[in-house]
């Protein structure tokens, strides 16, 4: 499965959902909204307002959401 992360430096939010990401079976892209200034003009059209964005084949969302993360598999 690949899965677009699209992070901060500074974020717990983020280095949190990082940790889960890091132990699934998922092929990960990284996108940093401090290095892709656009990005979160991305992420405002997507409807999200918070860091991070987790985007799969099957879904989206942004913060921290273990409920969404333990479905990923591993």
């Amino acid at each position: 499965m690949n899965i677009e992360f699209w992070t901060k430096t500074n974020c717990p939010r983020c280095r949190s959902t990082a940790r889960v990401l890091d132990d699934r079976d998922v092929t990960i892209t990284y996108r940093s909204f401090d290095d892709e200034p656009g990005l979160v003009d991305e992420a405002k059209a997507l409807g999200f307002s918070e860091a991070p964005v987790v985007i799969t084949p099957d879904d989206a969302w942004s913060g921290y959401r273990p409920d969404k993360l333990i479905g990923l598999p591993k």
